[in-house]
């Protein structure tokens, strides 16, 4: 079955284009090219005087066609180097529809409507395809920084595409290839990287091309595939390399802070941190194929001229420490090979100052969960002891966890209202000391 195409944006005719009549062809009508096999069309500047250049895979059965609403005078020329050398190839007196057949590709053909021309080129690409020789990549850290970029080496034949303007220029087209490797995304929601397939657009010539693309973050081959003309033509080639290691470091890191759901306690609102003492786990989440170290560093100072604590292991992906001194603290992480490292990540971890306050009375066994047990309040401590007694000195209640309580029963049984002693002693995270002794209220029992 023969296709047919079409040009459906004619060239406008201009000014310019008028002054320049003798040496350009204007758009004034319509080329149609049927072929029994492929082809594909581009259009060139207006300035070469060219409305298309056809790029046929075959030039067998080429037909280039006219078709008008109303008789006309035509005639068909064709041109090597120079729309002004043109030869007359057929002419035809009033008719609606013309075509002209036995085509030679690397010429121009010239329809002529009336006084009005349209040219087109003719290309057979399959006297022009590309071959692919070799697809290389150079990790010579020495002329090449394997942490941002990734450099190719292509060898390829691809002659050249020519063609003449309507002026006498030659000009010759861009063989636009497509490079594609694997990449990682990293994606928030899902706390994952996706792989994902990376294109860019490569205008390459022969004999050897230098391609360079950004680091991948995974190990990939890259392909080259191409030209944009052969893609048109269902005739595409295209070239992978061998695999390729990953060097270039990318960290996503994310934090876990043990939760405390402590009614007594009272809480900070920041973004990581508060009460003390504060546990949270650090993950790198690192391309893993190219770390060989993690290291987590701890300081005083946002800036990490004085490091206070260090960790570092080549497996150390992920980091569990407890805050307990008051005051803030900056955590980063470093991850890194022989050649690329990643040091962007840092944490601010701040650290309440302590609180201590201590009820004087409490209402066990009336209204449960209000005010049903002796707590203390508080806020950022690291050691607690408590002790409740009588007025007798018999020790009723003994706690080390300021999250505890008395719930007003001794041996099992509900005390009797009145008057009990508590002593507690405790240590802030900020180094504050609390030695407090007072009595207590139980107002009702049961």
């Amino acid at each position: 079955m023969k296709k047919e195409y079409h040009n459906q944006n004619p060239m406008k005719q201009t000014f310019l284009l008028a002054m320049m009549l003798l040496l350009a062809c204007v758009s004034f009508a319509q080329i149609g090219i049927t072929s029994s096999g492929a082809f594909t069309g581009y259009t060139p500047s207006a300035a070469t005087g060219i409305n298309t250049i056809y790029l046929c895979n075959g030039m067998e059965d080429v037909t280039l066609s006219f078709s008008g609403n109303a008789p006309a005078n035509v005639t068909w020329s064709r041109y090597k180097y120079a729309l002004s050398d043109a030869v007359v190839l057929k002419t035809e007196n009033s008719v609606t529809a013309s075509s002209i057949s036995g085509l030679q590709e690397g010429y121009g053909y010239v329809l002529n409507v009336d006084g009005k021309q349209t040219c087109v080129w003719l290309i057979d690409y399959a006297l022009y395809p590309v071959s692919f020789q070799s697809l290389t990549f150079d990790t010579d850290t020495s002329v090449v920084d394997l942490c941002s970029v990734s450099k190719l080496q292509l060898q390829l034949t691809a002659p050249e595409l020519a063609f003449y303007t309507a002026g006498g220029t030659k000009q010759v087209l861009n063989r636009e290839f497509t490079l594609l490797y694997d990449q990682l995304e990293w994606d928030s929601e899902t706390l994952v990287y996706k792989k994902i397939q990376q294109t860019q657009k490569e205008l390459l010539s022969a004999p050897q091309a230098t391609i360079f693309a950004g680091a991948p973050y995974c190990s990939t081959t890259f392909t080259i595939q191409g030209d944009q003309f052969a893609k048109a033509l269902g005739i595409e080639r295209t070239i992978s390399s061998a695999v390729y290691q990953p060097w270039a470091v990318i960290t996503n890191p994310t934090t876990e802070m043990e939760e405390r759901d402590n009614p007594n306690e009272t809480k900070d609102e920041v973004e990581l941190g508060g009460s003390g003492p504060v546990k949270i786990q650090f993950t790198a989440n690192a391309n893993e194929e190219a770390v060989n170290q993690y290291e987590w560093e701890f300081s005083d100072e946002s800036s990490f001229s004085k490091i206070d604590l260090r960790f570092a292991s080549p497996t150390m992906s992920t980091l569990t420490h407890t805050f307990s001194e008051a005051g803030s603290k900056s955590v980063r992480l470093i991850a890194s090979n022989k050649y690329c490292v990643d040091s962007t990540s840092v944490f601010t971890v701040k650290v309440s100052d302590s609180f201590l306050d201590v009820p004087n009375f409490f209402t066990p066994g009336t209204t449960p969960d209000v005010n049903d047990e002796f707590r203390v309040v508080y806020k950022s401590l690291v050691k607690f002891h408590g002790a409740i007694v009588n007025r007798w000195g018999v020790k009723l209640f003994e706690w080390n966890d300021p999250s505890k309580g008395w719930d007003g029963k001794y041996n099992g049984s509900y005390v009797k209202p009145g008057a009990y002693f508590y002593f507690i002693e405790a240590t802030g995270s900020d180094g504050k000391k609390y030695s407090l002794k007072g009595d207590v209220n139980i107002l009702t029992t049961d």
